[in-house]
């Protein structure tokens, strides 16, 4: 395989069809709020990888009524030698992991 054409897939948060996916899901949390009265936030708490779902979900709030904060929590924290192990294995098969979701698939037990 090594030499050979690969080819690689952004997590979805990443393209912007992805992000504006956040943007309705904004459109769909208002119509939610605006139906039932008792319902409200002023934060929009979410795991953020690559950013892009906190993107969506702040230009969504803002271009809506809620005006809530979106606040993303870090994870996927790789270590040094994960990124490395993840570096050798494209190296020596042309198979690119992502850092996070396949990486973590490849690891886990069968």
């Amino acid at each position: 395989m090594k030499g050979e054409n690969h080819m690689s897939f952004l997590p979805a948060e990443q393209i912007p069809l992805g992000i504006w996916g956040y943007i309705e899901a904004i459109r769909e949390i208002e119509q939610q709020v605006q139906t039932n009265s008792k319902a409200g936030f002023d934060d929009i708490v979410a795991a953020c990888g690559s950013g892009g779902t906190i993107a969506g979900l702040a230009i969504g709030s803002q271009l809506s009524n809620l005006k809530a904060n979106a606040k993303g929590i870090g994870y996927a924290m790789n270590t040094t030698e994960e990124l490395k192990f993840v570096k050798e294995i494209a190296e020596a098969t042309g198979v690119i992991l992502d850092p996070v979701y396949r990486f973590d698939a490849m690891l886990s037990p069968r």
